[in-house]
């Protein structure tokens, strides 16, 4: 069912314990917020989703099927079902969002929702690839660190990070930061560690380049609005952060339970790491480099982080600027 205005487009894919049940009952929440949700999901879980359709503004698209998380598609294979009309949830989702212009969220195969997003809504620029840029929380100075890439790309030359600090500079503007500084993650600060030759290329770039920054360094100073790391590396620093606060979380909450007054404070101080540094909050990775909106979750996201992917997508799909700011960063020298 296509409406006039925009939505967002929820594929049922995940790796989550609980299944569908963490998808549905995100979703739910991200629509009581406010958030129009098309449902992209099999027959078997429309039946789920029914039940809330008349008090919430949510519809449905069928699907013949969710890609498991194990499978590894071709783009051949996600091509051919392209074409056809009874297709995997994330194929039917991406179809309906290059003829409409809505955002999509998706937890599920990676692999599948980068490939059928390339097919979908085109690259912006061959020589372009398409990179997941997501955000981790700063402690000083910089609210939201944005870290880029995240899990789509491997890069294999200096123009890999050149472009991708282009199209993370064309977001950032969109979401008004202007002139956002950029650095490059690295084993050390110093020019001559590690990357020479792309800090070197980085410097030469018309990119608002502030150096070299430690992993460390990200979270705790806050030192640059966008951090740059290849693909491969980066998903491991988010999910080794995303670890440490469960780590913390877990263990404030083992010590308040020896006694009633480590309870009280332990309480305090559970409540003020989950507002700052609960990876949930942050949850939704936005794929740059398309000519369309996908927000990629981690497989495993809970209600929570499926609802705040949710919101962070409906603020990209009213945004008119994203993907407007990536093609004239690009077209710079």
């Amino acid at each position: 069912k296509v409406e006039n205005g925009l939505r967002v487009i929820l594929d049922a894919g995940g790796d989550h314990p609980n299944g569908f049940e963490e998808i549905l009952h995100g979703g739910i929440e991200a629509a009581k917020q406010g958030v129009p949700i098309t449902f992209s999901c099999t027959k078997e879980q429309a039946q789920k989703v029914k039940r809330y359709t008349n008090n919430l503004d949510i519809d449905i698209l069928e699907a013949r099927r969710v890609i498991p998380m194990n499978e590894e598609p071709s783009l051949r294979q996600l091509y051919e079902e392209f074409k056809d009309d009874n297709e995997s949830s994330i194929v039917v989702a991406a179809k309906l969002a290059a003829e409409t212009g809505w955002s999509i969220v998706t937890a599920g195969n990676r692999r599948a929702a980068i490939s059928i997003s390339v097919i979908a809504f085109d690259k912006l620029e061959k020589r372009v690839k398409p990179v997941l840029s997501g955000i981790v929380p700063s402690r000083r100075g910089v609210k939201e660190v944005v870290l880029c890439d995240m899990g789509a790309a491997t890069f294999e030359s200096v123009e890999d990070y050149v472009n991708t600090g282009k199209l993370c500079v064309g977001e950032a503007k969109a979401v008004g930061r202007e002139n956002p500084t950029v650095a490059l993650l690295n084993i050390g600060t110093e020019p001559y560690k590690g990357k020479k030759e792309v800090y070197k290329e980085l410097s030469n770039s018309n990119l608002n380049f502030v150096g070299n920054v430690e992993p460390n360094k990200v979270i705790i100073e806050g030192l640059a609005d966008i951090v740059l790391v290849d693909g491969s590396i980066g998903n491991h620093v988010l999910k080794l952060f995303e670890g440490i606060a469960e780590y913390y979380i877990d263990e404030i909450k083992e010590i308040a339970n020896q006694n009633i007054a480590y309870k009280f404070f332990g309480w305090c101080a559970k409540k003020l790491m989950k507002k700052g540094t609960d990876p949930r909050k942050y949850s939704g990775a936005l794929l740059l480099g398309v000519n369309g909106k996908i927000v990629n979750c981690h497989g495993e996201s809970d209600r929570v982080a499926i609802k705040y992917g949710v919101i962070r997508a409906w603020s990209y799909a009213q945004n008119k600027n994203i993907i407007k700011n990536q093609k004239e960063e690009l077209s710079k020298g």
